[in-house]
């Protein structure tokens, strides 16, 4: 039976006095902690701060912060809904009609009454004025105020031309509010008083949207508050507003990213706090296992290793959370460039994020310190006082070989004297090269060729900027006023209009169809079931510049044989890789087909089948796989009224017009209704894709490679304290200071060596499995197996170790061989 002592005190300042005599370690253990804590928070910002951000500039896309919506109420059924109690807030509106004005074709203009919670939940903003309260007042966004040409101030008088069921009237307003608008926004409101919407608009035509206190069972949510309205939810129109209309706390790809992170950083953190605890263990234990002799119990070694740990946890900690929120929110702001995102708000993580940080860091250093406490706790004193470090390999007998290759290998030998430490520090060091290595290899992948040409087929590809709005098809055409401009432009070349005749559904007639139909191929009717052979086709019209962009799958085209009006081109769309749907390829060349083309039947000889890049086209499908081109002119005479309204400009730029060009267009998007699609802009945004993995690649590789290092100068070093007795002894039986120096450098050496067999290995099985599994996944990427990132670093890391181990020996291995003998003991 073992009687308890009470020495806890003693043992506390024993601790303490163990820490502060190891300044050395101390350092780079709370250097390591930081890191560590650095690379947890920032994995936890960047979640954080993308999903906030992904989410608000979602909702900023869909103009509102409402959670859900219920439309087509009466007055008295919007009150009761306004006022249940489950909602945090809500507003009432009513869309009464559409604005008509001219200046404003180019966007969608809703007329709407709205209160004051409406207003500010959908982001208007007011920085001049009140809200509409009279007949004849309304406020409007600074975009909108531009476009009607009237002075952006209260009380300029503007003639508001609006429709309302079919009907379209005018009046006179004031201007009595003004909000930002945003550059080239497709859709506006135009804010009016309730006293002009009940004069106008019928009584069912109110909405209340509302915020709830929690996002989940969004729809279940509201349908219980319809339910407690009096109402049937069955026979109400509600719905979800666009910006919560999906649900990210599901997705395993980020539940799964995150673990992979979390397990990463704690395997990296572990790796380095794990090793500097358990060579201090070693270094000290005579010290452990004299405490034994005096009293000291198993339990209370182990409480003093893991003790030091966490007073040092103390010092790292807080250190490691500023600095891994400020990291985490520049990687945000890389990653986000990536993406159609904006630039990112300063993001503060939550408080949850915060204490999951410290959590996860403490669990690590907690860990971290257990095995070594164990290791001293377990020591017997007679074994602390005899403990020297062991080869744990068979000993070999080795023939004489000459001085310098002695050295070599007896600082390999050293290595194996204690395997487990040498692999700690070799994976420590190798993760940081492999994710370089892996980020590197990714990034070269990508093709900048295959993505430009999927979104930039010319210089400049102009088109209506309708095709993202609600509007109908026979708007989404580019205006005549800016096709004639573009002529006449100096610098413009290779210019090739893209023509089509869009019509609204509503207004098809038998004479005045959006699609023609093919009645017959090689002389047999098709057939009538639309699942084996759609007949109807979407027509197009190619100027004989625009074909030189397409990609000829079969034949040749001849533009001069194609006016003969006796010839057409079938066009699928090609992929993402710019590639054609061989196994959807319906007609080949020479085929004979009869087009029925506004009522008329014609017989057309396929001269080629063509790939048309999706950008040429229009931003939708209709009809069977293959549309059918004829020449300009051919289409225009079947559609004159299209001759002024194509639906895609396409040229290039001499190099010097390309800047006063760019700048035209600009000047030009909001007035006429356009957007474009540069070569430039293209590039640019493969180089952003770039240039953030390899940022985010590189920040994170730099981290983890600082561990690394950080463990490799701890091994040195301590293993330079420890062995002050050995390297003095060896010095006493002829070993020159000089030869000491080159063994410790080629311990050093040794260690980098097998970092570099390892990384070179490891990174080409990550290249060959994981990074070509990624890359598939990528449309413009093409595989490439690389380790030359890996060589590189190694190499760097080679030169750093070497550096590293000269420093330490000329620091601790210097005086004379008494000295060094009295300081060891």
């Amino acid at each position: 039976m073992l009687l308890k002592n009470d020495n806890q005190k003693f043992i506390k300042t024993l601790s303490s006095s163990c820490l502060a005599a190891n300044k050395n370690r101390n350092r780079i253990a709370v250097l390591a902690i930081i890191l560590t804590t650095i690379l947890f928070m920032a994995v936890a910002t960047v979640f954080q701060g993308s999903e906030e951000t992904i989410k608000q500039q979602a909702l900023e896309m869909a103009g509102s912060r409402y959670m859900v919506t219920a439309n087509y109420l009466s007055r008295n059924d919007a009150v009761k809904i306004k006022e249940h109690p489950d909602f945090l807030e809500a507003g009432m509106s009513r869309t009464v009609g559409t604005v008509q004005n001219r200046e404003l074709t180019s966007i969608t203009a809703e007329l709407i009454w709205g209160e004051e919670n409406y207003a500010q939940n959908t982001y208007k903003n007011l920085t001049q004025g009140q809200l509409p309260q009279k007949e004849n007042e309304a406020a409007c966004d600074t975009e909108v105020i531009r476009k009607l040409g009237i002075p952006a101030k209260i009380g300029s008088k503007f003639v508001l031309k609006y429709e309302i069921n079919g009907e379209v009237a005018e009046k006179e307003m004031t201007l009595c509010g003004i909000w930002k608008g945003e550059k080239y926004e497709q859709k506006a409101q135009v804010l009016i008083s309730e006293v002009f919407a009940e004069k106008r608009s019928p009584e069912k035509t109110y909405a209340v949207s509302g915020i709830f206190d929690s996002e989940e069972h969004l729809a279940e949510h509201l349908d219980q508050v319809l339910a407690d309205a009096g109402m049937n939810p069955q026979k109400t129109a509600h719905d979800i507003c666009q910006g919560y209309a999906y649900d990210q706390s599901n997705d395993s790809g980020t539940i799964i990213g995150a673990l992979i992170s979390v397990l990463l950083v704690l395997a990296a953190g572990y790796l380095i706090i794990y090793n500097i605890f358990r060579i201090s263990v070693l270094k000290d234990i005579r010290l452990y296992g004299q405490l034994k002799t005096v009293g000291a119990s198993p339990r209370q070694i182990k409480y003093m290793v893991r003790r030091q740990g966490m007073k040092l946890l103390v010092f790292g900690l807080p250190a490691g959370l500023v600095l891994g929120c400020l990291l985490g929110n520049l990687l945000l702001i890389f990653l986000m460039k990536s993406t159609n995102y904006s630039k990112p708000d300063f993001v503060v993580p939550d408080l949850f994020v915060w204490a999951a940080a410290a959590v996860f860091t403490f669990v690590t250093v907690w860990i971290s310190c257990s095995k070594p406490g164990k290791l001293a706790g377990r020591v017997s004193p007679v074994e602390a006082l005899r403990y020297q470090e062991k080869e744990t390999g068979k000993k070999r007998e080795k023939k004489g070989k000459e001085s310098s290759h002695r050295i070599a290998s007896m600082a390999f030998a050293n290595l194996k004297r204690n395997k487990g430490k040498t692999l700690l520090v070799v994976l420590s060091i190798s993760i940081s090269i492999v994710l370089l290595n892996s980020v590197l290899n990714l990034t070269q992948c990508f093709d900048e060729e295959t993505y430009v040409r999927r979104d930039a087929i010319a210089d400049f590809n102009v088109s209506s900027s309708a095709w993202t709005k609600s509007v109908p098809n026979g708007e989404k055409i580019v205006p005549a006023k800016f096709a004639a401009d573009i002529k006449k432009k100096d610098g413009v070349k290779d210019l090739g209009f893209i023509y089509y005749h869009p019509v609204d559904r509503e207004k098809e007639t038998a004479e005045n169809k959006e699609l023609i139909r093919i009645t017959s191929i090689n002389g047999d009717a098709v057939s009538e079931n639309l699942d084996e052979f759609d007949p109807n086709r979407q027509l197009f019209g190619f100027d004989e510049k625009s074909l030189e962009r397409v990609k000829i799958v079969e034949g040749e085209i001849d533009y001069k044989k194609m006016n003969s009006g006796d010839y057409v081109l079938m066009a699928g769309f090609l992929s993402d890789k710019s590639e054609y749907d061989k196994e959807a390829q319906e007609f080949h060349t020479g085929d004979v087909v009869s087009l029925n083309i506004k009522g008329t039947v014609k017989n057309y000889t396929v001269m080629a089948v063509v790939g048309v890049p999706t950008q040429l086209l229009t931003d939708y499908s209709s009809g069977g796989f293959e549309s059918v081109i004829l020449p300009a002119e051919k289409f225009l005479n079947l559609y004159p009224q299209t001759k002024e309204n194509p639906l895609h400009c396409v040229f290039d730029a001499e190099k010097e017009y390309f800047d006063s060009l760019m700048k035209y267009i600009d000047r030009s998007s909001s007035d006429y209704g356009i957007s474009v699609m540069t070569k430039q802009k293209a590039q640019q945004n493969f180089d952003d894709i770039t240039s953030t993995y390899d940022a985010s690649g590189a920040i994170l590789a730099l981290i983890f490679g600082s561990i690394g290092l950080l463990n490799l100068l701890n091994v040195i070093m301590t293993g330079a304290i420890a062995r002050q007795n050995e390297f003095a002894v060896m010095r006493s039986i002829g070993m020159t200071r000089k030869q000491l120096r080159k063994l410790f450098i080629y311990e050093g050496l040794s260690y980098m060596v097998l970092v570099l067999i390892f990384s070179i290995l490891t990174s080409g099985v990550m290249s060959l499995t994981v990074i070509k599994s990624i890359t598939a996944g990528f449309w413009f990427s093409q595989y490439h197996f690389t380790v030359v990132p890996a060589f590189a670093v190694s190499v760097l890391f080679l030169f750093l170790a070497a550096v590293i181990a000269y420093t330490i020996d000329r620091i601790y291995n210097r005086g004379n061989i008494i000295d060094n003998l009295r300081k060891a003991e």
